[in-house]
This record gives structure tokens, sequence and C-alpha cells, in this order.
């Protein structure tokens, strides 16, 4: 089976302040999906590769911009 680890707030509403970034590679059995609420990184889902966690729970921690997210998580 997969490794699965999941942070924070992941139950993104309809609510217009959550947005979601979601990278999927399905031939390696991988899929991220990362959740904001104002533009702020507010929880995380991650199957597969587990090697982004730290930075997930570092970003979570600080209140890492979706911006800071996606130049240093996504890099």
């Amino acid at each position: 089976g997969a490794e699965v680890f999941s942070i924070g707030d992941i139950c993104v509403t309809k609510d217009t302040d959550y947005s979601t970034l979601i990278f999927d590679d399905l031939k390696n059995h991988n899929y991220e999906k990362i959740v904001f609420k104002n533009e702020v990184l507010v929880g995380g889902i991650l199957i597969g590769n587990m090697s982004k966690t730290s930075k997930l729970i570092n970003g979570i921690k600080r209140g890492a911009s979706k911006e800071e997210v996606i130049g240093e998580v996504f890099s």
C-alpha cells in the first residue's frame, strides 16, 4: 500500500476563501493536495512520496503564502 500523510485543514468547502493545488503523478502513484485559506497554507495531503512532509509541516507552522509554497515545497 501507499504511504499517506495528512495535516491541518484539508476539508475544503465551497467557501471562496479556500483554494487548492493538486499534483498527481499516477504513473508513480504519487498525489499531493495543498490547501490554502486566504492565500495562506493551512493543510495538505501527500500520498506515495513523503519527501515533502517536513516542508509542509514547517510551511503551516510559519503561515507560508501560496507563492512561497509554490517556490519552496514544489520546486
